[in-house]
């Protein structure tokens, strides 16, 4: 099997690397600026970068609403890692989706888990369907209108007491002024 198909991509995207003969590391889009890294990351990392805000929300959810409390991990990564801990720590409580533009061929289904392979810009999920979302270090990459468009998203599959829980470390302590923000 070669490299390449170990991976399921969405339309548009392809493999980098970069070097010839060394595995990809890298995913891009037909627009060059639009390139992410190939990686994945557990949910002990994700919720210690959001300051305990995701599983403090999610504790409150499994509380205080009728079950299961469906969850959207926006650029979850090829493994979906974290989205899996979730599933796997709250199998009677949550349904829980990843999304992303490359994931492994790997991934097994659960009850009340999947992955997605497809564009945060353009998502199947239905309208209104989803309690809790949240996307760590995946929109800096998209492109000032991809970034609209994967944010407007993301606010048509809240329900409407939904919670989005979005953490770009990339733009931490950038002056208000400064044109990254844009």
């Amino acid at each position: 099997m070669n490299e390449t198909e170990r991976w399921k991509l969405a339309n548009g995207y392809r493999l980098l690397s970069n070097e010839k003969g060394v595995p990809p590391v890298y995913i891009q889009r037909d627009d060059p600026r639009e390139t992410f890294d190939l990686q994945d990351r557990y949910l002990v990392f994700i919720d210690h970068s959001f300051g305990y805000m995701l599983s403090q929300t999610l504790k409150h959810m499994i509380q205080t609403r009728q079950p299961p409390i469906d969850i959207l991990d926006v650029g979850g990564g090829t493994l979906s890692l974290a989205t899996r801990e979730i599933a796997q720590s709250h199998p009677d409580t949550t349904y829980v989706t990843n999304i992303d533009v490359a994931l492994s061929n790997k991934i097994k289904e659960m009850q009340n888990f999947r992955s997605l392979c497809e564009d945060a810009c353009k998502m199947s999920i239905p309208n209104n369907s989803i309690d809790l979302v949240y996307s760590w270090e995946m929109i800096p990459g998209l492109n000032k209108n991809r970034r609209e468009q994967a944010l407007g998203e993301i606010a048509r599959v809240l329900k409407p007491e939904g919670v989005a829980i979005i953490g770009e470390d990339d733009y931490c302590g950038l002056a208000s002024s400064d044109a990254r923000l844009e």
